[in-house]
């Protein structure tokens, strides 16, 4: 089947999460859509038919005043913060305490009682906490879908992105459903023409069906008000500002109503339609659409099948001249050559950066020179000054020029060293990105800022978990995702999945900074850092076992002698520029690559082991692969790749244990870090610190650093879960070592080309000459 031939291009529940829901629904967002007596009220408020609710019932106390003959005649049960359709039931009529539901099903009030107790109690709740049981109007479905419904109510099911409807589905309760438009519970799937309102195909028991379960042909279904469905589920996104949006509509007796919003959209619909969801939505994605009722009008425009004559005739247009979507031009009359340009095949408008020099002495129209044709067109001024292209064309107004989305461009003679268009994007998302990353400072998010009486409170006692309380990040997160959003896609350049990678591990950062002290930070922590499985757990364990603590003897030394070894490394390594400074409000001893400065507390102490294990961990690690970073082409090499941090600091413990000195604890305290955290997933601090200290015999202040570093970031610490970070340095470890175990030398100089994770090594072959300036370390003095 064609539509199975396009795998690549249906869009899965991981590549959701990562490029949409995680992108561009904030977690405000998605609390909004799950909370529906929020979202209902607040709905209703701007116009939009909803149920109407009677009653909402929050605590176990309320459920008990109700009065069961009271209620309505019909009516509907269900979960506040429930998913899928489940814990719903729908009430047809009811007489004393008999109720029945609308596929013939009786029940008495004490079963009604006890599941609305199992709604309280968070059996249906998407987050499984305890949750709201709402009771509500029973809606009865719009005459015109009377014939194609067996029994209960039809829902259509609408995803709207950037205010464009891009596709629909009618959902089609049965018997062997209970009545739900839910089709995993046996409900039809049929897909919707989003331009007509007809029906293409449907699914039922994934399998693609012809007929309904009651006889009736799906291509005789036809909804009507069409287009007033689509302008609401185009509004309720306006309204609500979730920007991946499904939203659920019923068509009533008394017109169109929400069911609900739905942040997470599930990817049937695209079963049901035949038609890969991830294409549409890059067709949207860099719209500019100023209204619901103009994101109805573009998805009509876009998502409408072709005449076939039509077709033909495009095909036949090759004298036209074939551009991508971007490009470079010259803006005749003025000083602007080779101006990178984004080419928009949706839009009729031309946009020129006002900060370009000329532009203010061109009137309204503009002669322009794209690929050797002189093109002239009316234009706007506006500040692009946060993209990265100064001109913007609408596809509608180049009418002698044919748009390949597709388009391998070949070297622009007029860039610097034959550098290509492509190359000019990659080196502007570079810079883009990198100012990014640098503003997301992590560790200093995840720091309580009641750390210290929190500590005093539990060692005086050691009967309870912390409650820590963490700053506000002052970072405007939806910017940033806005910023990354507009970053230029699918571009033809070797280095390209490189970036891809590091901007979804952004996007990962700023969800992880937004759910620190929430519920969604254990969630959060393990999609940045990975989890700790069974697999590094029994490694964690086995490295403790293989690796028996060896006390540090060496002697002590102060701050002033711990200040010279470091200037003299530095000095023996010719880092240039890189200066030691004695603080006393430092940690003991910190690296600032970026003013290349290392801070050295004055009351520091060290041993004489401990500090050349530093040194070939902070500068023979750190400082190397960043000054190395800052020498290639690319930002990114300095700036860091995608989980570079593991590989970082698993390379610089594999460094220290090269030097084979005595460390003490140091040396197995990252397999510590790890079976803290896996056990941190089950237990609250306080259990796990107890734990700690009589099955590994760590002491009060260790089992304390263990504790805290697998629980930072959560406020209420008795719960299960935490940061899973710490992890990285033993799994680090493991992985350097076995990506080292052959050719060692070869190897190790890729690893310092700059701050690279191992998993992307094959891309150097991809830079021109990579350079390793510092590689080897110096000989201690001391």
């Amino acid at each position: 089947m064609k539509f199975f031939k396009r795998a690549n291009a249906i869009l899965g529940m991981n590549a959701r999460n990562l490029h949409y829901v995680g992108r561009y629904n904030t977690k405000q967002s998605k609390k909004f859509a799950d909370d529906k007596i929020y979202t209902k009220n607040y709905l209703m408020t701007r116009g939009m038919g909803v149920a109407k609710i009677y009653n909402t019932i929050k605590r176990h106390k309320e459920l008990s005043d109700i009065n069961p003959k009271s209620l309505p005649q019909s009516f509907v049960i269900k979960p506040n913060h429930g998913f899928g359709g489940e814990g719903i039931i729908v009430i047809k009529e009811h007489k004393n305490l008999i109720f029945k539901d609308v596929t013939g099903v009786v029940y008495g009030w004490h079963d009604l009682y006890l599941h609305m107790i199992s709604i309280l109690d968070g059996k249906y709740a998407i987050s499984g906490l305890s949750d709201q049981v709402i009771l509500e109007e029973m809606l009865l479905p719009h005459k015109d879908l009377l014939s194609f419904t067996e029994v209960g109510l039809p829902d259509i099911r609408v995803i709207v992105f950037n205010y464009v409807p891009v596709m629909a589905m009618l959902r089609l309760p049965t018997f062997e459903s209970r009545g739900k438009a839910n089709l995993h519970l046996g409900g039809v799937g049929v897909g919707i023409n989003i331009s007509n309102g007809k029906a293409n195909f449907a699914v039922h028991h994934d399998k693609f069906v012809r007929k309904l379960p009651n006889g009736e042909k799906v291509r005789s279904i036809q909804l009507p008000m069409w287009d007033e469905i689509l302008t609401t589920a185009a509004k309720a996104q306006q309204a609500s500002q979730v920007k991946f949006l499904a939203v659920d509509l019923v068509l009533t007796k008394t017109g169109i109503k929400i069911l609900e919003l739905n942040a997470r959209a599930g990817l049937g619909i695209q079963i049901a339609n035949q038609i890969p969801l991830k294409h549409r939505l890059e067709k949207v994605e860099d719209l500019k659409v100023s209204s619901p009722e103009k994101g109805v009008e573009v998805s009509k425009a876009l998502f409408s099948a072709l005449p076939k004559k039509i077709e033909k005739k495009t095909k036949t247009k090759t004298e036209k001249k074939i551009i991508g979507l971007f490009e470079e031009i010259n803006i005749l009359n003025t000083p602007n050559t080779s101006v990178l340009t984004k080419i928009d095949p949706h839009s009729d408008v031309v946009l020129f950066d006002e900060s370009l020099p000329g532009i203010d002495k061109l009137k309204r129209y503009s002669d322009v020179l794209l690929r050797g044709e002189r093109v002239r067109f009316p234009f706007k001024k506006t500040d692009l000054s946060s993209s990265l292209y100064k001109v913007i064309i609408g596809g509608k107004t180049l009418n002698n020029f044919l748009i390949d989305v597709n388009l391998k461009e070949e070297t622009d003679k007029r860039l610097p060293a034959n550098m290509t268009i492509s190359e000019k994007i990659i080196k502007n998302i570079d810079k883009k990105l990198s100012i990014i990353d640098k503003q997301l400072k992590m560790l200093s998010h995840i720091k309580p800022l009641n750390l210290t009486e929190e500590k005093v409170k539990f060692m005086a006692s050691k009967d309870f978990s912390p409650n820590f309380i963490y700053k506000k990040p002052d970072i405007n997160f939806t910017a940033f995702l806005r910023d990354i959003s507009s970053l230029p896609k699918n571009i033809n350049h070797s280095l390209y999945p490189l970036f891809i990678k590091k901007i979804n591990e952004i996007i990962s950062k700023i969800q992880f900074l937004d759910s620190v002290g929430t519920s969604d930070y254990s969630e959060s922590a393990q999609e940045l850092y990975g989890n700790v499985d069974e697999e590094l757990f029994e490694k964690a364990k086995q490295y403790i076992k293989d690796n028996p603590i060896k006390e540090d003897t060496s002697k002590i030394l102060a701050s002033k002698s711990i200040v010279k070894h470091f200037e003299y490394f530095l000095d023996k390594s010719r880092l240039v520029g890189w200066k030691v400074k004695v603080s006393e409000i430092a940690k003991t001893i910190s690296v600032d690559p970026y003013k290349k400065v290392i801070y050295i507390n004055k009351k520091s102490r060290r041993s004489i082991n401990k500090l050349k294990a530093l040194l070939v961990h902070e500068i023979g690690t750190h400082v190397y692969r960043y000054a190395n970073g800052a020498l290639q082409d690319y930002k990114i090499f300095k700036r860091g790749t995608a989980n570079y941090l593991e590989t970082e600091e698993g390379l610089a413990i594999y460094n220290q244990k090269k030097i084979g000195l005595n460390m003490g604890m140091k040396d197995v305290w990252p397999a510590y870090l790890v079976i803290a955290i896996y056990h941190a997933q089950t237990m609250s601090f306080v259990d796990l610190f107890h734990f700690l200290k009589k099955e590994y015999g760590l002491k009060n202040q260790k089992a304390w650093n263990a504790c805290l570093r697998a629980k930072r970031g959560m406020s209420d610490t008795s719960l299960p879960g935490g940061s899973t970070r710490d992890a990285i340095y033993l799994r680090g470890y493991f992985k350097v070592s076995d990506y080292l175990s052959e050719d060692t030398e070869q190897r190790l100089k890729d690893l310092y080309v700059g701050k690279i994770n191992v998993s992307d090594i094959k891309y150097l072959e991809y830079l021109d000459k990579p350079k390793v300036k510092y590689f080897n370390f110096v000989d201690f003095d001391f």
